[in-house]
């Protein structure tokens, strides 16, 4: 499970199919903390030798109504931030 969607890093870098997967989750009472990278697209995370041009952290408030499991509610929570409105899944 990942997203694609334009997006641009906060270094000035552009890129028009960056691929965001979550490769880590922390979840307590509260809160869902999901640790998302970014590829500048799918080949290059495909490509399995290349490392994530960002981490970033998402904080989401936990949700006992998962019906998907928490990994899709954490994607589609992703999908409300700014930017992120227009991310496909893929």
């Amino acid at each position: 499970m990942a997203l694609k969607v334009a997006w641009s890093s906060p270094y000035g870098v552009s890129l028009p199919e960056a691929y965001v997967r979550v490769f880590e989750l922390l979840v307590n009472q509260t809160t869902i903390t999901a640790q998302l990278e970014f590829y500048a697209d799918e080949a290059a995370r495909r490509a399995g030798d290349k490392i994530p041009l960002v981490r970033a952290p998402l904080e989401v408030p936990y949700s006992q109504d998962t019906p998907g499991g928490v990994l899709a509610y954490v994607y589609g929570r992703l999908k409300t931030v700014p930017g992120f409105e227009k991310a496909a899944d893929c």
